[in-house]
């Protein structure tokens, strides 16, 4: 798989492992009820996604 992420080329790669996407990817989309919530470089997305997770009910949210 890191081969795929190595080669120049755009691959979308659908993961809710943080640190997964981390260690493949170099720019991330968050995407939340088919709204693009936040993108840019993995850290700061994923840092963001991990701590609204931390600190929203998602049970609340249905």
């Amino acid at each position: 798989m890191k081969e795929k992420f190595q080669a120049e080329q755009t691959i979308a790669f659908v993961s809710h492992a943080g640190s997964t996407v981390k260690e493949l990817c170099n720019r991330t989309v968050w995407i939340e009820n088919g709204v693009t919530r936040m993108e840019g470089p993995t850290d700061e997305v994923v840092d963001a996604y991990e701590e609204y997770l931390s600190t929203h009910d998602r049970s609340l949210e249905k």
